[in-house]
């Protein structure tokens, strides 16, 4: 379509007229963005770039769908400008097809480009996240056309916005959608590690990237002259080489560097058209617009000082507002500020948006002009230093507010602790400096707020529920724990009762066993039925069984024990006599043991160790001093004897500790023999009173 343009026709010069104010044709349109990148439609206006649009258009068309073209410059080179009235102009022509535009990621990197290519081809928005997320991207409505370059612009966002790794994720997938446009990524140079160090950028940034460099002096010369040449507007002679001068000047020693040497040069030249007399931009415009270095500041002064206090607290919460700090590197970018935010805020908006400081969307929502007024304003930049950290977290508290508004503010994304605690004092302004803060946070803050009050409720309850069950437990262990030990109490008595009443019944015919079953049932249990059962088996006699250790059949006949009570000597049937050793009475022993001829009675001597066997035919005495000797003392008489005359030999054993039976040995009277003579002579023997 051609183009309309009004301008003065120099055949016939103008009558000489008094001075009309500066901006006098209202329906004049400045050929300058100022801080705004230059837009597709203003491309006849974008001058300087020629060259670099024909080399990117030439990389676009050789780059395949599914492979991104990553774009990097500086902040400030006129990226925005070059993808916008350079890149989708020539690329449209180029037979490349539509470029779809976003003009920034922001938290939700996959969100926005899948809104902006629903409006591109028409179709829900709902459609076209699914077919994003399986790796295509679908037709338009009905045939229509669909973009073949898809343009993602200040790629930084991606890092500096708090997009969760989700989306990072889809979004990477979708820019790798093999049927889809070709992808061009713009990013400012300063974020090229953080796409190197991110897994799902780093293969686009490796693979290939197109470097904007900075324009030369031809190139800025073009910038200044062209678009005023295009509007039929004439520079006053010398004002476009004090620009490039000042321009250089603020490269080299600026305080920002080329990163706002350009910035501050579309701002001037938007400040001086507005200042032009007629259809000249002249030297005093320049002037004053107070020129490149100082252009922004003074503007943003001029509205600051024509403020009362309180509306410069508002104009300092709503620059604050407009800005976020990236990371803990302190890095600043741009944020916009949506229309609700901006309520109380219209009459500042007005002033900003009348001095180019500030840019609206369709939407309302606000920002900065560009990146370069961060530091182009020294009050802003000590506002910003005074609340840098409070800035740096409530950019993160802000990202975790917005995810948890579009998540349908669920209870899964509110913070708690002390994370809570931070949010709390940004919230309620409690922090230095008092950074804005939106109202998605402070409803954010007062869910997290109410979600830990709730959740404290529950642990306190659960806490005293949990105490009064282990309360509960532990008393009932304990009850649990007595109530054993009675039962085993109890059980122990029965078994104690059972062995006493056992030991009182075997008593009388086993009394050995009856003690140790008393024994046995008064160590278990000290009850009155085993203490009565011990005593009934200790004053019980118990028998000591006298078992040889050859089995012998024979009937014991006689007993005789020696006064000492350590050694009973005992005559069986046969004639045989066994003594035995009593040193241990529960214990006896077999000691030694003789045979005489019939069936011997047994005394013992009431002094001394001397035992006399006596039958019908003869006596016998053996020394029991030793009860192992084997067999009476043939020194003590010479051998065995016959009594003489029929006598009855009584005596008694008495045992030191202790009462053993009495013993009567009686000898039956023996006739008709003499007893031979003796074989030897007879030992020394006591004298009869001994018997």
């Amino acid at each position: 379509m051609a183009e309309l343009v009004l301008t003065t026709n120099r055949r016939y010069p103008a009558h000489p007229a008094p001075e009309s104010p500066p901006g006098d044709d209202a329906d004049a349109v400045c050929p300058y963005p100022g801080l705004r990148p230059f837009l597709p439609e203003q491309h006849h206006l974008f001058f300087g770039r020629e060259e670099m649009t024909e080399r990117l258009l030439a990389r676009v068309a050789g780059t395949r769908p599914g492979e991104p073209l990553v774009l990097i410059g500086n902040s400030g080179v006129g990226k925005s400008s070059l993808l916008r009235a350079g890149l989708s102009v020539a690329a449209h022509r180029a037979g490349l097809g539509p470029v779809c535009l976003v003009p920034a990621p922001g938290a939700r990197p996959f969100r926005r480009p899948a809104e902006a290519w629903e409006q591109a081809v028409g179709r829900p928005v709902g459609e076209v996240i699914r077919d994003l997320e399986r790796g295509r991207t679908g037709s338009g409505v009905r045939g229509g056309p669909v973009p073949g370059v898809l343009v993602v612009d200040q790629l930084e966002q991606y890092f500096t916005h708090g997009a969760d790794e989700a989306e990072r994720g889809r979004f990477a997938a979708a820019l790798t959608a093999t049927d889809g446009p070709r992808v061009v990524l713009a990013l400012r140079a300063d974020y090229h590690g953080d796409v190197l160090g991110d897994p799902h950028l780093a293969p686009f940034a490796e693979r290939d990237h197109f470097v904007v460099s900075a324009l030369n002096d031809d190139e800025i010369e073009a910038t200044i002259v062209e678009p005023a040449r295009y509007a039929g507007l004439e520079w006053e002679a010398g004002v476009p080489r004090i620009l490039l001068r000042e321009v250089n000047e603020e490269r080299r020693g600026g305080r920002t560097g080329d990163a706002a040497a350009l910035p501050y040069l579309a701002y001037v030249l938007q400040e001086i058209w507005l200042r032009r007399r007629g259809t000249t931009l002249t030297y005093a415009a320049y002037q004053q617009a107070d020129g490149i270095r100082d252009a922004v500041a003074r503007a943003a002064d001029r509205i600051h000082d024509g403020l009362d206090e309180d509306g410069r607290q508002r104009l300092r919460a709503l620059m604050l507002a407009m800005v976020q700090v990236a990371d803990g590197e302190g890095r600043l970018v741009r944020r916009r500020v949506p229309r609700e935010e901006l309520a109380d805020a219209q009459d500042l908006l007005r002033l900003l948006a009348d001095a180019h400081l500030v840019v609206m969307d369709e939407d309302g929502g606000t920002q900065l002009g560009h990146d370069s007024l961060l530091h182009a304003w020294e009050r802003l930049t000590g506002w910003i230093e005074e609340v840098r950290g409070d800035l740096l977290r409530l950019g993160r508290l802000t990202a975790a507010a917005e995810g948890w508004d579009d998540g349908v503010r669920g209870p899964s994304g509110l913070w708690r602790s002390l994370d809570l605690r931070d949010a709390r004092e940004l919230a309620t302004g409690q922090t230095a400096g008092a950074a804005p803060v939106r109202q998605v946070v402070r409803d954010f803050v007062a869910a997290s707020d109410a979600a830990e009050r709730r959740r404290r409720r529950t642990v306190r309850a659960w806490v005293s529920v949990l105490s009064v069950l282990n309360l509960v437990a532990a008393s009932l262990a304990g009850w649990a724990f007595y109530e054993n030990g009675q039962a085993a109490s109890r059980e122990r008595a029965l078994i104690t009762r059972e062995l006493a009443g056992r030991a009182d019944r075997i008593r009388d015919r086993d009394p050995g066993t009856a003690l140790r079953l008393s024994l046995a049932a008064y160590r278990t249990a000290e009850v009155p039925e085993t203490r009565s059962s011990l005593y009934a088996a200790a004053i019980t006699l118990t028998p000591v069984h006298l078992t040889p250790a050859e089995p012998h059949r024979e009937p014991v006949l006689n007993l005789a024990c020696r006064p000492d009570g350590k050694a009973l000597a005992a005559s069986h049937r046969d004639g045989r006599v066994q003594l035995w050793d009593l040193t241990d009475p529960g214990r006896p022993a077999e000691g030694g043991r003789f045979q005489v001829k019939g069936r011997p009675a047994l005394a013992h001597h009431p002094r001394e160790p001397l035992l006399a066997a006596q039958t019908g035919t003869e006596l016998t005495l053996w020394n029991t001093a030793d009860p192992e000797l084997k067999g009476p003392d043939p020194g003590l008489m010479g051998g065995s004897r016959r009594p003489r005359g029929g006598r009855v030999i009584r005596g008694e054993c008495h045992r030191p500790h202790g009462r053993m039976p009495r013993v009567v040995v009686r000898q039956r009277c023996c006739r008709g023999r003499r007893r031979p003579a003796a074989r030897t002579p007879p030992a020394p023997w006591p004298p009869p009173a001994a018997a």
